[in-house]
């Protein structure tokens, strides 16, 4: 049976930025990131979701930070619950919902007085990727989808296919590898 599961807000727990780029394999992500980035910005993961369960966090933005370009693979919803967020010239207060799909490209700033925003996603998708690797996967003709699979350690490895409409079944796809910044399973295919 199915269980409700509750998170109060007196059992907060977030954690920054810059505690979730450890090791090597994050070095990449953590070279996009300018030091103030990386120790301006803290996450709570409410309910840190799963292949078959929704993903709830909480950011927490200090004034004027900013989140350089970027893409995820699953569509997202942000609503912003305290100060103001700024995407572009476009103005995102208190109540403002934003709806991002999977494989768009995105930045954003916080306010003067900071920002705190909710980011929901239909699974747990960890998956950040940058401008430049976008750009790489575009020419190459795909997007981001993430596998459905047992999920293993917090840091996993991103990989990307490329899936030729021309090849044989036998034919192993071309790929490539880059790192994963938060806790994911994920395996990125290219479709033509």
């Amino acid at each position: 049976m199915a269980k409700i599961i509750f998170i109060h807000p007196e059992e907060q727990n977030f954690i920054r930025t810059a505690d979730l780029l450890v090791g090597e394999r994050n070095a990449a992500i953590r070279a996009t990131l300018s030091e103030a980035e990386q120790q301006s910005t803290a996450v709570w993961f409410r309910h840190p979701g799963s292949d078959s369960e929704l993903q709830l966090f909480e950011v927490r933005l200090e004034p004027n930070s900013v989140a350089a370009p970027h893409a995820h693979a699953s569509d997202e919803i942000m609503v912003v619950v305290d100060g103001e967020m700024w995407f572009g010239a476009q103005r995102c207060g208190p109540g403002t919902s934003v709806y991002i799909p999977g494989n768009t490209l995105y930045g954003f700033r916080a306010g003067p007085n900071g920002a705190r925003f909710m980011n929901f996603r239909p699974r747990r998708d960890g998956t950040y990727v940058t401008k430049d690797q976008l750009t790489h996967l575009a020419r190459l003709g795909g997007r981001l989808e993430i596998s459905q699979g047992p999920l293993g350690s917090i840091y996993r490895v991103l990989t990307w296919r490329r899936v030729n409409q021309s090849s044989s079944v036998n034919r192993r796809p071309e790929s490539s590898q880059t790192d994963c910044a938060v806790p994911c399973s994920i395996s990125a295919k290219i479709y033509p």
